[in-house]
């Protein structure tokens, strides 16, 4: 998704074989994935829906140094059971200049730095875009 200039990319519970049908229709479509400004990981940062092989398609390869250009997001539950989100996958995106933010039982909310503060119940107008993600209960 893109907006306001801005790329977004919402994974749900996909695994690397729809990560690649994804990637293979942006490239398809002209998107370069890799420009992404935002990625939900796939199932609350499960080692078992990311690799190596789509991560370096979708985010780009390891870089040297942590250089974060990018914003993950993945939402858990409070104790991470069971095993959620996997250390080697959270480690995986910030290799790849992902600033990575866990829920942990808690709410995040995402938003440009452009945005008006926001007031638990309103809403600043005119409304900018923004992502609120809650963890699993």
């Amino acid at each position: 998704m893109k907006y306001d200039g801005k790329q977004f990319l919402f994974t749900a519970d996909a695994g690397v074989p729809a990560l690649t049908e994804a990637a293979d229709y942006a490239s398809g479509a002209g998107i370069d994935l890799k420009q992404l400004n935002f990625i939900q990981v796939p199932h609350h940062g499960s080692k078992h829906n990311v690799g190596p092989a789509i991560l370096n398609r979708i985010l780009g390869p390891k870089r040297p140094t942590q250089n974060f250009d990018k914003t993950a997001y993945i939402s858990a539950a409070k104790d991470g059971e069971p095993n959620h989100p996997a250390k080697k996958v959270v480690n995986a995106f910030k290799r790849r200049g992902a600033n990575v933010f866990v829920t942990q039982g808690q709410s995040k909310v995402h938003r440009s730095s452009d945005s008006p503060p926001v007031r638990i119940g309103k809403m600043p107008a005119p409304c900018r875009f923004m992502i609120r993600l809650k963890s699993d209960q």
